[in-house]
């Protein structure tokens, strides 16, 4: 058909052309709008968690003395010189940006809420490689308003996985920026046919396992990809064989082919990943007994019992609760995004697999397998039922939704194109809704550095102080320990040379202690022998030192921090 034109006042241009720049202008609007809805009122909601100071605080020590390693936790197996107990490249990402910008819960958070737009904008950039620019376009307004769960508060504010886990700063942001753009890489690949882009694939799902190790998932994903495309092309090679000539030719050729299409990239990605690995691994080896003291912590969390069958099938009967965090609701049917998960990722996944296998189309096996095996990895090998890890996976969903999607809105059938429309306008509307509400109950929290600032006033410089991590960014001048480090001392499970809590209360010795809610909670536990003795001997501690409560502060969460002085 001969191309259509528009005309406007003083030029004429094609359709598909004014439809890529209305798409392209939409995509960075997308873009715009997911970073207001990050960046205002960020140092006020979500309250500060105790993991974003506890992941910087080894960063902050590198960049600020020289040593990766955290003061939070000093004295057990050599924390305060080398850190093992969570992957470092996010802690070393905070703390550089701490060492340009400073201290504080908005420069601390600046980070994941750029991770979260370059995830945003990664997303547009493989469904557009995938599918195009309309589904690009289609799977960015899935990412910023599509609600998997109901909002809740402490993290899960809006109900939006990329909105909500993008304003606290963990390393999950991390690790799915880097798992997409190994993806990216990968796609780049296959189209370009340029073998540094299987290194360069393997070397950002490298990065991505030192980000969290659920990263390293990438690693079998596209390796499993390498070999069903490997297989493609041996057999179509074999037909093109076939015609000229002998079997005997031909199978001398066959091992040739298998070699060439598909061991060199899987070897090129294997190769990028044990890059950075490998200084990871020799930083352990010299510093082996302190990684295997601080292993302990996951030992006793039972999260590596690789050995035991019932370790993956427990974990597989337990994978519901990571999808459904706050548990099953009675609004919980009514949630359309709920169903666009529990239904429509199946359903797109299938409508993926058919073009693959039906219509031989590539792009489509290049995202169906990945959509089918990072649930399923996570599912067998990941106990900690963790909704945050799903943000690696939610861009994978986006996509693989946006792109029948796409289809169904395009189809000549008007009952296909209205019920595709409906549900995303639904989906939409209910994800708005959840933004909006936690945009209000963000504007009206209070700000963390007013917290900080009377914190400061109750506690003297260079006081040595326990409490818990959240607190520590107000006080990073002074000589503070985190409450879980008596715990660690004095647990058989975490420490081969245990001590009593009494004890590893002395060997701390405190002058101020920051109690609060939590810590009460686990010093008041009855439930177990040892958790009996823990209590009594923490309050015969706080006796023996004759603690007085001198301030009580009420934190941004809306709990009362009590502030007690210790005699030494």
């Amino acid at each position: 058909n001969p191309m259509q034109y528009s005309r406007g006042k003083n030029r004429v241009m094609p359709n598909s052309r004014r439809q890529h720049i209305s798409v392209t202008f939409a995509s960075i609007a997308l873009l715009l709008v997911f970073w207001a809805f990050s960046v205002i009122h960020l140092d006020r909601f979500p309250t500060v968690h105790q993991d974003e100071p506890w992941i910087l605080s080894p960063g902050y020590k590198l960049f600020s003395q020289g040593v990766y390693g955290s003061d939070l936790l000093a004295g057990y197996y050599g924390m305060e010189r080398h850190y093992f107990e969570f992957m470092p490249l996010m802690s070393i990402l905070q703390g550089l940006a701490a060492r340009f910008f400073g201290l504080g819960v908005l420069q601390m958070r600046f980070v994941p809420v750029s991770l979260g737009a370059l995830t945003l904008a990664l997303t547009y950039a493989i469904a557009r490689r995938l599918a195009g620019r309309i589904v690009g376009t289609l799977a960015m307004l899935l990412m910023i308003l599509w609600q998997w769960t109901p909002a809740s508060g402490p993290v899960l504010n809006s109900g939006v996985p990329l909105v909500d886990l993008s304003r606290i700063a963990r390393y999950d942001i991390l690790a799915a920026w880097l798992g997409l753009g190994a993806l990216w890489f990968f796609v780049a690949a296959r189209e370009t046919r340029r073998r540094r882009y299987d290194f360069l694939s393997g070397l950002l799902a490298g990065l991505s396992g030192l980000a969290h190790l659920y990263g390293l998932f990438w690693i079998p994903a596209l390796l499993v990809v390498t070999g069903v495309e490997g297989l493609r092309q041996v057999k179509d090679s074999y037909h093109e064989v076939t015609k000229a000539q002998s079997s005997q030719s031909i199978s001398s050729c066959l091992p040739v082919l298998v070699v060439k299409s598909q061991a060199i990239p899987g070897v090129l990605m294997l190769t990028g990943a044990a890059l950075p690995w490998s200084i990871w691994l020799g930083y352990i080896a010299l510093n082996w007994n302190d990684f295997t003291g601080q292993f302990q912590i996951a030992q006793r969390d039972g999260r590596f019992q690789l050995s035991d069958g019932s370790f993956y099938f427990g974990n597989f009967l337990d994978e519901w609760h990571r999808y459904l965090p706050t548990g099953w609701h009675a609004a919980t049917p009514t949630r359309a995004g709920f169903w666009l998960l529990a239904v429509g990722v199946p359903i797109a996944l299938l409508w993926l697999i058919v073009r693959a296998l039906r219509h031989s189309d590539r792009r489509a096996m290049w995202l169906a397998v990945p959509v089918a095996m990072l649930p399923i990895l996570f599912a067998l090998l990941v106990k900690l039922k963790s909704f945050n890890y799903l943000i690696s996976v939610a861009p994978l969903f986006a996509v693989a939704i946006a792109w029948p999607i796409a289809r169904w809105l395009r189809s000549p059938r008007r009952t296909v194109r209205l019920t595709a429309a409906g549900l995303l306008a639904l989906v939409a509307a209910q994800g708005l809704s959840g933004v909006m509400q936690m945009q209000f109950v963000a504007s009206r929290a209070p700000s963390s550095e007013a917290f900080f600032t009377e914190l400061r006033r109750a506690v003297p410089p260079k006081a040595r102080v326990l409490g818990l991590p959240q607190y520590w960014l107000g006080l990073t001048d002074r000589e503070y320990r985190s409450f879980a480090l008596p715990f660690y001392l004095s647990d058989p499970a975490s420490n081969r040379d245990a001590i009593s809590f009494e004890a590893a209360l002395d060997r701390i010795a405190p002058q101020y202690m920051l109690i609060d809610p939590p810590v009460i909670g686990a010093l008041t536990d009855q439930s177990t022998r040892r958790n009996r003795a823990v209590t009594a001997e923490f309050w015969s501690y706080m006796r023996r030192h004759q603690a007085r409560l001198i301030r009580e502060l009420r934190e941004p969460g809306g709990t009362t921090v009590s502030v007690y002085r210790l005699d030494q």
